[in-house]
């Protein structure tokens, strides 16, 4: 206690400004409680959490928000008595240099670090959850996950002729014969128009219907400033003696869980054909077990999938004796699809190993006696599980919540300056006084819009001119002999339009030096110029928001400061 007293003595002997804003005491405060919640995110986060929660999501939607909120609202209030409490011995010391800037820079730092435990509590999940999981051997999974959910088929979607894209010649797209018109797109082969019906030679019989295969070409054609490309017919392909070919197949998985650039903290960018490469490299393990049948293969596939989910504690059952029999007794077609359901809780996996029990392990019996999917996995836990793992490589201050907090941070303070120089009845009286000028400013916009006077320049040009006539009123104020409590609260006016002032500058610039016109192809462009830039750059537009309200410190020096 001794020393906390020699230590607030010699701040205010010393430092009378940080004794005044009780800096240290904020700046240790903060760094407790950003400590706190980083220990708090720590502690929470758990393979169940990965599993059932969302990173990204779980501040906002949980209690660590409300406590974070009590605690900065407790925070703040305790600080700003300390703050703003009758104190004679501060009104000893006369203004340092630059003081109302340095007490704007003391109040953003203070609150800001109040504000800021988002991010710690972000980058408390996230460093556990990278301490639990090395995403370069996580991402092993994948290549298997890919390979085992060709035998999972929990629908028909992913298992339709038309997705079928290995091998050559496929992916194709055909004819259904017993269509009243099987060519409604009026395809043209070797630049004819096609009517399937008159040339049978192209037909195929596939699981009893009439069908004609074809491959797509494309013709790349200019049409006014754009390239278009127009579909016609190829090539017609034959698959009768090709036994692999059926509507409704395991030879017509093509889809792709993941890729291994799953946990990329940049956007990475693929040509086509490589993503396809990549694909076919997965499906053609998948054909090869089929094309050979290999039964002790596809159970160790599923087998290894199983492991994957028992390691994270995923809910599921699966028996992959009994899946791959069943696959290879139908010749992987012409099943019922729904094998599997994509989710799972212990009392459906019990009831399922009791259904599949009591038909003795028949899925021909339990398909079709029970109407639904005997195996489940809950894929949901899975998805939810590597998402978090991809959430936690990625930075913690994000664009919009870093901005959020910097703005809130940068009001309060600039509030907490305000309450310094101004007494509250001249700050209560100025709150209707600017209201009352913003109603007359929306009606003069009205009135311009009953005139079809509605250009964004006018409206601008409007504001800017109060807002200087403000600030001109202000300056002037202070040459002249005018009541104090008006030239108070002209201050004050000013004081709110000051940060405001660079915004709706660079607004009129930027339309002002903005070009419409017709391009060659005769669209409708906007070209810009830099001011529309520093409009989307946030840090551009905040700095000159402060540098103005900083500016405007000078002002409030001239009116308030002590004779030193």
């Amino acid at each position: 206690m001794k020393l906390f007293k020699r230590f607030d003595t010699y701040l205010l002997e010393n430092h009378p400004l940080i004794w005044l804003t009780k800096l240290p005491y904020i700046v240790v405060g903060g760094l407790l409680l950003n400590l706190l919640f980083f220990l708090i995110g720590f502690a929470l986060l758990d393979l169940n959490f990965l599993k059932n929660e969302n990173i990204g999501y779980f501040y906002g939607n949980s209690i660590v928000l409300l406590l974070h909120v009590i605690i900065a609202i407790i925070a703040v209030t305790f600080w700003g008595i300390a703050l703003f409490k009758k104190n004679a011995v501060r009104n000893l010391y006369p203004l340092q240099k630059a003081y109302f800037s340095q007490l704007f820079l003391h109040f953003f730092i203070g609150i800001f670090l109040l504000f800021s435990p988002y991010f710690s509590f972000q980058a408390g999940l996230t460093s556990k959850a990278n301490l639990l999981y090395d995403v370069e051997e996580v991402k092993k999974d994948f290549p298997i996950i890919n390979k085992a959910m060709a035998f999972l088929p929990d629908g028909s979607s992913n298992y339709s002729l038309v997705n079928r894209s290995y091998p050559a010649p496929f992916p194709v797209a055909y004819f259904d014969m017993n269509d009243v018109e099987p060519n409604p797109k009026g395809l043209k082969f070797k630049k004819k128009d096609y009517f399937p019906k008159q040339v049978p030679e192209n037909n195929a019989i596939i699981d009893g219907k009439l069908i004609q295969f074809y491959t797509l070409g494309s013709e790349k054609m200019k049409i006014n400033c754009d390239w278009e490309y127009n579909d016609y017919i190829a090539r017609f392909h034959h698959f009768n003696n090709d036994s692999s070919i059926h509507f409704e197949s395991l030879y017509n998985y093509a889809a792709r869980t993941y890729d291994e650039n799953f946990f990329a903290t940049k956007s990475v960018y693929y040509y086509e054909r490589d993503e396809e490469t990549e694909k076919m490299t997965d499906i053609a393990a998948i054909h090869q077990l089929l094309d050979n049948k290999d039964k002790r293969g596809i159970e160790t596939t599923i087998r290894a999938f199983k492991e994957i989910l028992s390691a994270y504690e995923i809910p599921h059952f699966i028996d992959e004796k009994i899946l791959t029999n069943y696959f290879i007794a139908n010749n992987f077609h012409s099943f019922n699809f729904q094998l599997v359901n994509k989710n799972a809780w212990p009392e459906l996996i019990l009831k399922n190993k009791q259904l599949l029990a009591f038909h003795n392990g028949s899925l021909e019996k339990y398909v079709t006696l029970e109407k639904q999917a005997p195996f489940c996995f809950n894929n949901e836990k899975l998805d939810t599980f590597y998402d978090n793992l991809r959430i936690a490589q990625l930075p913690v201050t994000d664009g919009f919540s870093l901005y959020f907090v910097v703005v809130i941070s940068l009001i309060i303070a600039y509030a907490f300056v305000l309450f310094e120089f101004t007494p509250l009845i001249q700050f209560v009286l100025s709150i209707p006084i600017f209201g009352g000028l913003m109603i007359v400013n929306f009606m003069f916009t009205f009135l311009f819009a009953m005139l079809n006077a509605t250009s964004s320049l006018l409206y601008l040009s409007q504001y800017l001119f109060v807002g200087f006539a403000i600030l001109y009123l202000t300056w002037i104020s202070l040459n002249n002999n005018w009541n104090k409590k008006f030239t108070s609260i002209l201050f004050n006016l000013g004081y709110f339009v000051a940060p405001i002032i660079p915004l709706l500058v660079i607004l009129l610039l930027d339309n002002l030096t903005l070009y419409e016109h017709n391009d060659k192809c005769g669209e409708w462009v906007t070209d810009y110029t830099f001011f529309h830039d520093m409009l989307e750059n946030f840090w551009v537009m905040a700095s000159l928001s402060v540098l103005a309200g900083v500016s405007y410190f000078k002002l409030i020096r001239l009116l308030y400061a002590k004779p030193e």
